[in-house]
């Protein structure tokens, strides 16, 4: 008795049968999908996520510039530093 509503149940939803075997002989487009997918979802993360390319092309451009920044304010250091010393020990340099 089981077998035959098995049977019947199969008769009346042959399409479930039929998108399962489609589904099945598509399974390598399916997979190529898939890998293609994440693929292209890898590489856009790459490139704009938090910390892809384009965040680090902005933070090296940053750091270049506070690099700039740090060797002129030492120069900028150097030379009060110079005037110090002139004052402290050169008479002539308090007249000027």
């Amino acid at each position: 008795m089981g077998w035959e509503r098995l049977a019947n149940f199969i008769m009346q939803h042959r399409f479930l049968l039929d998108a399962g075997e489609r589904l099945y002989s598509c399974r390598r487009k399916l997979a190529t999908l898939g890998v293609s997918l994440l693929a292209v979802m890898l590489s856009y993360h790459v490139v704009f996520g938090a910390n892809g390319m384009l965040a680090y092309k902005q933070k090296r451009a940053e750091r270049q510039k506070f690099q700039q920044d740090v060797v002129r304010l030492q120069r900028e250091n150097e030379r009060i530093a110079q005037r110090i010393r002139e004052l402290k020990s050169d008479p002539k340099a308090i007249e000027r």
